[in-house]
């Protein structure tokens, strides 16, 4: 079928499948994308630094307390377990870097990731 696609399956008319070659970019053409992507960051970053203005504040406010005692026992226990997972994923970041340092190849540590 190639890059053409098949009318009985709308996901194939809206992202129509490309050989391995067909969306490949020579080295000056991606460079010339990421250039011309550039310039929008620019004007966004001058719009902000030339049209942004600080407000002043009219009156002095008492800065938010940080508690979960105004939540639900059941959404404070869902914290914790976040916590222990947010710590878990932490310690993969940390066996990554690991790997990477022994000589792992990129490959070699998705598979590591993958059967982890």
């Amino acid at each position: 079928m190639g890059s053409l696609p098949r009318a009985d399956n709308p996901p194939d008319v809206l992202y129509p499948d490309f050989g391995p070659g067909e969306l490949a970019l020579e080295r000056a053409t991606f460079q010339m994308l990421v250039l011309i992507s550039i310039i929008p960051a620019v004007l966004g970053v001058l719009a902000l630094a030339v049209l942004a203005r600080d407000q002043p504040v009219a009156e002095q406010r008492t800065p938010p307390k940080l508690s979960l005692t105004g939540f639900d026992v059941r959404f404070r226990r869902f914290m914790v377990v976040v916590l222990l997972f947010t710590l878990g994923n932490s310690a993969d970041a940390f066996l990554v870097l690991r790997a990477q340092e022994r000589g792992l190849s990129v490959p070699g540590i998705l598979a590591m990731l993958i059967t982890f």
